[in-house]
């Protein structure tokens, strides 16, 4: 039982990273300059730092590289991954394990050196915690199926939706 939940994990995983429209666009265009503050300042650091955490930068609008590229409502994560998200910090908090804070932590210290520049790409190493904050929320909700049932469906869906805002109506 424990050899299948962790080919489960890793299969998870696999599947998220695969489809992760952060990797999808950023690999096409790695080098460039992105859209948040030149200065250093401490308001603007704690500005831009706070725009790399956002539901608005994650979900919903993101920062897309390529300005033609750009897509209406789409952030670097599928929505879908918001409930995969939040159940994963749930159960990071609660099982309290070296792992999981490792992982928390990386969550949250990875954006610095984005929120510190104006290269936004520096942003995509939180991509890792992320989506191992992901895939253990999905794990976890693998527990309650209907449930699972309808995330990943719904993931299949906006991921369509997606590549098709991508590659046939930019």
């Amino acid at each position: 039982m424990k050899n299948k939940k962790k080919f489960f994990f890793i299969f998870l995983l696999v599947f998220f990273v695969v489809v992760n429209p952060w990797l999808l666009v950023y690999c096409r265009s790695a080098l460039f300059t992105g859209f948040l503050n030149k200065s250093f300042s401490g308001q603007d650091f704690f500005s831009n730092y706070f725009f790399l955490l956002s539901g608005k930068f994650l979900f919903f609008n993101g920062a897309w590289p390529i300005a033609s590229k750009a897509l209406a409502y789409q952030g670097m994560f599928l929505l879908p991954e918001l409930v995969f998200l939040i159940f994963g910090f749930v159960s990071l908090i609660y099982e309290k394990n070296r792992f999981g804070n490792i992982v928390m932590a990386l969550f949250f210290i990875l954006p610095i050196p984005a929120a510190l520049t104006n290269i936004i790409w520096l942003s995509i190493f939180m991509l890792i915690p992320a989506l191992l904050i992901i895939v253990k929320g999905a794990s976890r909700l693998f527990e309650k199926p209907m449930l699972f049932f309808f995330l990943m469906l719904g993931e299949f869906f906006f991921e369509i939706r997606f590549l098709d805002l991508l590659f046939l109506h930019p």
